[in-house]
């Protein structure tokens, strides 16, 4: 937290500034509880965002292998067709 410096200042102990000090204290723990919700909202979606990342990474590799596969397979049977002829 911040250091406050030393001021030659009395505060009013009133009514009016209870209420107020009361209020900043609230505004200050509404504020540290949304901030803390939001970061629980990115943290639990960046965990989904990068599964399916990953889940559609590893889709991309086995379509490039299964690929590759096909290809191969493709010359393998043209020249068992050129053979059979």
């Amino acid at each position: 937290m911040k250091k406050e410096n030393p001021t030659n200042v009395a505060k009013l102990n009133n009514e009016f500034t209870h209420n107020k000090t009361l209020e900043a204290l609230r505004k200050r723990k509404h504020k540290r509880h949304m901030r803390r919700r939001i970061v629980g909202i990115l943290a639990i979606s960046g965990f989904f965002v990068s599964g399916f990342a990953i889940n559609i990474w590893t889709n991309t590799q086995t379509i490039s292998q299964m690929e590759e596969a096909k290809t191969a397979a493709q010359t393998e049977l043209a020249l068992v067709e050129k053979k059979t002829r």
